[in-house]
């Protein structure tokens, strides 16, 4: 009887499996053909030969398949509500460990890393630009940990260690570096208006408030003339929207486990007229959008703000696409190349309002290097503006 039981069993076991992996492929077939024929890219080793090139296109259609394998999001919900019920600090998925804050919010641990190898792609984009006379401006952008004595007792975490890491090499390399750390302190933040409790990013308050702090950096450059009021919250309107966000933590665990989080609106008191250009998908046939009008209905999105409930409105403030530009008239005269994740989208769309002509280039979303934008573009200075993780992953090419 036991080996019948274990037959059927396995029998249903690997009839599940099997459904589970033909749906995914079938539902998601376009962009799995995007990881084996493009992105793989991000995943060559310098001189990879064949195996390699293999390699990479397994690496690339592997995490493909994971981000979209369908139930996924079901079954993470039901394992976390598992061993929350269960009254557990430390939550393991698979490779991560998702640990709750004396704040209440979940974060992923951290391990160590040794950033060198990113951090000499900066370094070398940064003597490029040096030999064309073009500054560069470093943004570092921090995720949960602003304050000490967040985690668990006995939990092991590398965040900070290697955010000193990546600030301390970028200022020895002689690179103005802004760190969202001190920042935080600086503007006596708070954790409630810093970061979200449903999300990975910084608060759109936070990225205006690294804006303001660039604004000043850049501009001591020379390279650049730009108004510092700019920066100022008091030429500003912040609307506080009550429990409207909600971001990628919250869609992993569900609404019953992540509490909503309050969302930031913060549009200029003074008129505005801008125009954005932003390239649309290969998988959406390619090319550019274009809108024209006020800061709102040009550079952000505020369509992402209608429907009652919590949803992700991060999208509010800009598109996470490859290739975004700004054009306003009425700003200094200058052209900034901004290289940015998705923690620098808000930040780029700031910068609309305080640069004659913006580009904002996301490396991870298509082919283009910064290199060659600053070609294409002739920037006068350059913004970069990354989170932790940028540093951590080969998913970019700065210099070809």
């Amino acid at each position: 009887m036991r080996k019948i039981v274990n037959g059927i069993l396995a029998v249903a076991l690997v009839a599940v499996m099997l459904v589970i992996g033909g749906l995914t492929l079938a539902g998601n077939a376009r962009s799995l053909g995007y990881a084996l024929l493009v992105t793989y890219t991000q995943y060559l080793e310098p001189d990879s030969g064949f195996f390699g090139n293999v390699q990479a296109r397994i690496q690339s259609v592997t995490n493909a398949i994971n981000a979209s394998l369908l139930g996924k999001d079901w079954f993470r919900r039901a394992n976390a509500a598992f061993q929350l019920a269960l009254g557990k600090e430390v939550l393991s998925f698979g490779g991560t460990t998702m640990v709750r804050l004396s704040t209440g919010q979940l974060y992923d641990v951290q391990p160590d890393y040794d950033i060198s190898s990113n951090l000499d792609t900066i370094l070398r984009l940064k003597d490029k630009l040096d030999e064309k006379g073009i500054p560069m401006v470093y943004a570092y952008a921090h995720s949960e940990l602003y304050e000490d004595g967040l985690l668990p007792e006995g939990v092991e975490d590398y965040n900070n260690k290697v955010a000193d890491d990546i600030v301390s090499g970028l200022r020895q390399a002689g690179i103005p570096t802004i760190d969202s750390r001190q920042v935080y302190r600086d503007h006596g933040l708070t954790l409630d208006q810093a970061v979200y409790r449903t999300d990975q990013h910084w608060s759109i308050l936070t990225a205006f408030t690294v804006f303001g702090e660039t604004l000043k950096a850049l501009n001591d450059t020379g390279a650049l003339a730009l108004d510092p009021s700019l920066g100022d919250l008091d030429n500003y309107r912040m609307e506080i929207v009550p429990r409207a966000h909600m971001g990628d933590v919250g869609a992993r665990l569900g609404e019953g486990l992540v509490e909503p989080d309050d969302f930031q609106l913060i549009t200029p008191l003074f008129p505005t007229q801008i125009t954005q250009r932003i390239s649309r998908p290969t998988s959406e046939g390619g090319g550019f959008d274009q809108r024209s009008g006020s800061f709102q209905e040009a550079a952000m999105y505020m369509e992402k703000m209608e429907g009652e409930g919590a949803a992700n409105r991060y999208d509010t403030y800009g598109l996470h696409r490859e290739l975004t530009y700004f054009t306003n008239e009425d700003a200094p005269e200058g052209r900034l190349l901004i290289l940015k994740d998705s923690f620098g989208t808000p930040v780029s769309t700031f910068y609309s309002l305080a640069v004659r002509e913006v580009c904002a280039l996301d490396l991870r979303k298509g082919r283009i290097t910064a290199e060659e934008m600053v070609e294409e573009f002739q920037p006068d200075a350059v913004l970069v503006v990354y989170c932790q993780e940028m540093m951590r992953e080969k998913n970019y090419v700065l210099v070809d």
